[in-house]
């Protein structure tokens, strides 16, 4: 038997065992992924938005994108609504995981 035909072999068996995962309960993920990932991202962000608002009491959420703002002050903004989400999709997956 030959090093190709056990690597062939191997990658058969891999197959077949990944087709049986496959099931109903995996589209059970995608609405708790996505509640997981939102409700994450929405806690980092109020997070990021006590600490500017400890660094710059004046601002106020009602004046988040204020009229004439400045190049520097939206790619602050934009990082702060962006920032977190990456980290926010990883913890809701794993949250989403748990409770499947």
């Amino acid at each position: 038997m030959g090093k190709t035909q056990k690597v062939l072999e191997f990658y058969l068996a891999a197959r077949i065992r990944a087709q049986r995962r496959h099931g109903p309960w995996n589209l059970v993920l995608i609405p708790f992924g996505m509640a997981g990932w939102l409700g994450t991202w929405y806690l980092l962000f109020r997070l990021v938005w006590s600490f500017h608002r400890a660094l710059y009491p004046q601002h106020l959420f009602a004046d988040f994108w204020g009229d004439g703002i400045s190049f520097a002050s939206f790619v602050s903004t934009f990082l702060m609504l962006v920032g977190p989400s990456a980290g926010a999709l990883c913890i809701g997956l794993v949250v989403a995981n748990c409770v499947a």
